[in-house]
C-alpha cells in the first residue's frame, strides 16, 4: 500500500509510540482505508441525500475516519 502525504504524520505519530514502519501502514490501512458495513451505509446515504458522486464520498467518508483516527492516536502520543 502507497500511502498519501496526508497519513504521513500518522506514521511519524505511530513511530514514536514504537511501531515499525510496516506496523504503521498495516493499522492505517485498517483504520483509514478498509470501510466496514457502516461505512458503506455513510457512503450510500451522501450519494442519494447530498448528491456527492461515489468517489467523493468514499474521500469524504476517509477523511473523517483519518481526523478521528489521528485525535485517537495524539491522545497517547502527546500525555
Amino acid at each position: 500500500m502507497k500511502l498519501s502525504s496526508v497519513d504521513m504524520p500518522a506514521v511519524h505519530e505511530l513511530q514514536a509510540l514504537g511501531y515499525t514502519k510496516s506496523e504503521c501502514l498495516v493499522i492505517i490501512e485498517r483504520e483509514i482505508y478498509r470501510l466496514t458495513a457502516t461505512d458503506r451505509i455513510m457512503i450510500d446515504s451522501m450519494c442519494g441525500s447530498q448528491h456527492f458522486k461515489k468517489q467523493e464520498a468514499v474521500d469524504k467518508v476517509r477523511s473523517i475516519k483519518r481526523t478521528r483516527f489521528f485525535q485517537y492516536i495524539q491522545r497517547f502520543v502527546f500525555r
